[in-house]
């Protein structure tokens, strides 16, 4: 098998492991990746920046996008910052859905 055979086999798996997961392990593996991509911001092949996408990706695949921001909330709380009122309504669904509507509204 090609070396990009075998990322493609990798990551199929991954999306695969990410869709068996219920809401709330979506949620904390969204953290950990959202963690570990901002940690290695100065090595663009580090597997948590896809593996970052596709917790976005199955996020939005569910219709469920507050997931993700959820998650990214809390990863960005473990580094010592503290999200926006905005980026906290975005991680509940009811906060998703206004702001949305208020965006298309503009």
């Amino acid at each position: 098998m090609e070396d990009r055979e075998k990322k493609a086999a990798e990551r199929a798996a991954y999306a695969e492991a990410l869709a068996a997961m219920d809401d709330d392990a979506l949620v904390a593996t969204t953290e950990q990746q959202c963690w570990l991509s901002a940690f290695a911001n100065n090595n663009p092949r580090a597997p948590a920046h896809w593996k970052s996408d596709l917790t976005y990706a199955e996020a939005n695949r569910r219709e469920k996008p507050w997931l993700y921001q959820s998650g990214w909330n809390r990863a960005y709380m473990s580094c010592g910052y503290e999200p926006s009122e905005a980026e906290r309504a975005r991680a509940t669904e009811a906060g998703y859905k206004a702001a949305e509507a208020a965006r298309n509204a503009a």
